[in-house]
């Protein structure tokens, strides 16, 4: 009996010679176990498949993918976000249970009064979201938010556990409330495709963050917000977008961060969210919106020249910046 690459997962992950048997090996017969196969299992790498069929997707077919889940203790800390950011291994049984990339059967319901997000995150981590003074509306959008999104309390708590941890690196309550998040928001996506709803995708917008705070890749969740929502052709129709400044808010930052010029190594393309909104309110009767963005704090006039540069050549560009009029500001830090 020969030891090769070819051997069932449970011969693998134990490290046994296997005789590779269809359908199921004479190693795992003779010991009573079932056979878990040959098929190279799907390895989610921060809620996103890295191969196969579903690479790049953040909901897997639980029917195709369900036998991977089961078995091999050995194998749940590759199934669990800590693999993923070569943290410190926790409880195997927990990791299995709670930190599964395949959504486990109930998880528990975010309260918009959750202390964390009502005394922390709005009070704290909010003010460093925003380069401009946290506005008087700011606050009340994320409560609503707050209201309509589950997804949205556990990712705003995660954020605020990741700012309260600082340089030490996450501790391994953050990465498990991390890996709940996700599992919320993936499973609240799931369920909430057919018609567009505001605290999801303000949700969605945190979860990039929260990767970006970390360094891992997030665009392949911003490319799945603007998908599940068909936000191109929404952008692209009059009437479909809403005018009220909520809506315009969340397009607005969806924009800024779609940038060409604002990711470096990004692995899915630029999506030109931000010129398709502009081009939408230029068909409006009032026209484009004008002033600061509270996000980037940078006025809108200039971000237009920002989101064109990657079409036009670089003469062209400079010479938008050159002829830019400017935009007059305040300094929330100076009160003069």
């Amino acid at each position: 009996m020969t030891r090769s690459r070819g051997r069932c997962l449970n011969c693998k992950a134990r490290k046994r010679k296997c005789d590779q048997a269809r359908p199921e090996c004479h190693p795992c017969s003779q010991r009573g176990m079932k056979c878990q196969g040959y098929s190279t299992p799907l390895r989610w790498v921060n809620g996103v498949a890295s191969r196969g069929r579903f690479a790049g997707a953040s909901v897997p077919d639980a029917s195709l993918v369900a036998m991977q889940s089961l078995g091999l203790d050995s194998q749940s800390q590759d199934l669990s976000m800590d693999s993923e950011t070569s943290a410190p291994t926790h409880d195997t049984a927990s990791t299995a249970s709670g930190s599964s990339a395949f959504s486990p059967p109930t998880l528990p319901a975010a309260d918009p009064q959750d202390p964390i997000f009502q005394r922390c995150f709005l009070n704290s981590a909010l003010h460093r979201l925003y380069n401009t003074e946290v506005t008087s509306w700011i606050k009340p959008f994320f409560k609503d938010m707050a209201q309509q999104s589950p997804a949205l309390v556990m990712i705003a708590g995660s954020i605020q556990g990741y700012m309260d941890d600082g340089n030490r690196g996450m501790s391994v309550k953050s990465m498990e409330y991390v890996d709940l998040a996700l599992q919320t928001f993936r499973r609240e996506l799931s369920t909430r495709y057919e018609t567009m709803h505001l605290g999801t995708i303000c949700a969605g917008l945190l979860v990039c963050l929260l990767c970006l705070l970390q360094g891992q890749p997030w665009t392949m969740y911003f490319e799945l917000i603007v998908n599940v929502y068909d936000l191109k052709t929404k952008l692209n129709t009059v009437g479909q977008i809403s005018d009220d400044l909520y809506t315009q808010h969340l397009i607005e930052v969806l924009g800024v961060m779609d940038l060409p010029s604002m990711v470096i190594g990004r692995i899915n393309p630029s999506i030109g969210v931000w010129k398709l909104l502009r081009r939408l309110q230029d068909g409006r009767e009032q026209g484009r919106t004008n002033g600061i963005e509270v996000v980037s704090g940078v006025p809108r006039s200039l971000l237009d020249i920002f989101a064109g540069m990657a079409d036009n050549d670089p003469e062209y560009t400079e010479g938008r910046l050159w002829s830019w009029p400017g935009h007059v500001g305040r300094d929330p830090n100076n009160s003069t």
